[in-house]
């Protein structure tokens, strides 16, 4: 197997809407991803140094949440305002119970620069 290891370079995007057409956009922005490969996919390094085109595997693990953006497309002033103050680890289940419905969910990886990425072989 093949272990790519991403440093604030994986997100992971979740997308909630409600009956009225209106969404709620949760981005997370982790500090730290263990993505692993079989032994076929090894990507190609870049000329800067970094490893471009990486797919996204079926095992992955990450932790330690660097960015969190939360962005907010409702009409309703009051309904908004509930959610752009709300401050709790349960966020997708306090979506649920406003009626919202989590329609999407997308990860990727990004690169930010050389060194973004660092990749072994286990």
């Amino acid at each position: 197997m093949n272990k790519f290891e991403c440093y604030k370079s994986f997100n992971e995007t979740f997308t909630y809407s409600n009956d009225d057409g209106e969404e709620v956009v949760i981005s997370n922005l982790w500090r730290y991803a263990e993505l692993l490969y079989p032994d076929d996919q090894w990507p190609v390094v870049d000329s800067d140094g970094n490893y471009c085109n990486i797919e996204l595997p079926e095992e992955f693990e990450y932790s330690d949440l660097y960015v969190n953006n939360v962005d907010v497309f409702v009409n309703d002033e009051d309904l908004r305002e509930k959610i752009e103050s709300y401050d709790d680890e349960n966020f997708g289940e306090f979506l649920e119970d406003l009626g919202f419905t989590n329609i999407e969910t997308e990860y990727d990886i990004f690169f930010n620069g050389e060194d973004s990425i660092k990749i072994s072989k286990i």
